[in-house]
C-alpha cells in the first residue's frame, strides 16, 4: 500500500509540526518525527491512540489501543543497537515530578530496559532513537 502523508501546519492545540497520515482504517495527525515510526507501527498492526514528538525535553511517547502492542513493540525493538542506559538516565532526568508516575517501571528483555506504563498503553524513549527503532521495526 502507498504511503500517504501531508505535512501541513498544526491544528490549533498542537505545538509540533505534525503531518496527516492513513493507512486502511487509521487516520491521524502525527508529529513529524514520528511520522515513519507511526506508520510502521500501523503496518504491523499495532494501532496507536496517540503520540508525541517531544512530551519531555528530548523524550517521545507513544500510546497505544492495547497492552500487547506495547509488548510486541519492545520485543521488535530490543535488538536496536542503541545505548539502552539512556533510557533510564533520560527517564529519570527528563520525565519527572507527577509524569513519571505514569511510568512505573522498564520493561525488561535481554538486559534492556524501555520505558512502558501499562496503565496508560504507552512507551516513552528517547527521540534520538526512532531512526533505530524504524530499522527493528521494519526488517522482516
Amino acid at each position: 500500500m502507498k504511503q500517504k502523508w501531508v505535512v501541513k501546519p498544526p491544528p490549533p492545540l498542537n505545538e509540533h509540526e505534525v503531518a496527516y497520515i492513513e493507512l486502511g482504517r487509521m487516520k491521524a495527525w502525527v508529529d513529524r518525527k514520528l511520522v515513519r515510526l507511526i506508520y510502521a507501527c500501523w503496518k504491523r498492526g499495532w494501532e496507536t491512540e496517540m503520540c508525541c514528538e517531544e512530551i519531555f525535553p528530548g523524550m517521545a511517547q507513544i500510546e497505544f489501543r492495547r497492552f500487547p502492542y506495547v509488548k510486541e513493540f519492545a520485543e521488535a525493538v530490543a535488538i536496536a543497537d542503541v545505548d539502552w542506559d539512556v533510557i533510564e538516565e533520560a527517564v529519570q532526568t527528563q520525565a519527572h515530578g507527577d509524569a513519571l508516575w505514569m511510568f512505573q517501571y522498564g520493561y525488561q528483555l535481554d538486559g534492556r530496559s524501555l520505558w512502558v506504563s501499562e496503565m496508560m498503553n504507552s512507551v516513552l524513549f528517547p527521540l534520538a532513537f526512532t531512526p533505530m527503532f524504524l530499522s527493528c521495526i521494519t526488517k522482516e
